[in-house]
């Protein structure tokens, strides 16, 4: 079973840790927005389609994974006119690995379920509840701007990144991810967005992930 729209800070209510968690779920957890970009997939993506997770998000949109005969299925599924949180189930086919294809066949039929959730407006309005960090890049992804708040979620001081390279801190198996991701901006109009989630490396050289959402500014020549 694959899920979509995960309640915002439902995690941290699990009374089991989330490997166990993962372990006990039959399926994976998706989680992507209603026009279908995708923003969150679980790291055990890959014992149902043999794809990593890095893999599963190098693609903008849930139906980059789905097989084309059913992309109007999913499209219409996550349509919201009807109530949002009315809850969506449907079948699809997903692209698989080429181990996966071998063992299995072409594509891999999924029961999604799911619902999607709103933001209350006292969270989006408490900044405090927010774990953000906002920042400003040359072109080359040098950091010319960030906020304070990068101490508390990553250890750094804003000395210590200023100038610095922001692929310094990404992880060695996403940097194929977020350069593709950084091309895109480069090549793009101005207001063009990417979404992307990665590992970031914290000071004390563990790693987190981090829903990353960027654009370029063509007037100053940054990206933000």
């Amino acid at each position: 079973v694959l899920f979509h729209g995960l309640p915002a800070g439902r995690g941290s209510c699990f009374s089991v840790p989330y490997e166990a968690f993962l372990e006990s779920l039959p399926g994976f957890i998706l989680v992507t927005t209603a026009q279908g970009r995708l923003v969150y997939v679980s790291e055990n993506v890959d014992e149902f389609l043999g794809l990593s997770m890095v893999d599963v998000l190098q693609g903008d949109t849930i139906y980059d994974l789905v097989e084309r005969s059913d992309v109007e299925v999913v499209r219409s599924s996550l349509h919201t006119e009807k109530d949002s949180s009315t809850e969506r189930s449907f079948v699809c086919s997903m692209q698989t690995s080429k181990s996966f294809k071998l063992q299995y066949g072409s594509c891999c039929s999924m029961l999604v379920r799911g619902s999607f959730q709103l933001l209350p407006n006292s969270i989006r309005a408490s900044s405090h509840m927010c774990h953000v960090f906002s920042s400003r890049h040359r072109p080359d992804m040098s950091f010319i701007q960030v906020s304070d708040s990068v101490s508390f979620l990553l250890g750094f001081s804003v000395e210590e990144l200023t100038g610095h390279s922001w692929y310094s801190l990404v992880h060695p198996e996403d940097l194929a991810l977020a350069a593709n991701s950084h091309r895109s901006l480069i090549q793009a109009d101005e207001g063009f967005q990417v979404e992307m989630v990665l590992r970031l490396q914290h000071s004390d050289l563990s790693w987190s992930w981090n829903y990353i959402r960027a654009n370029r500014d063509l007037e100053c020549y940054n990206i933000s």
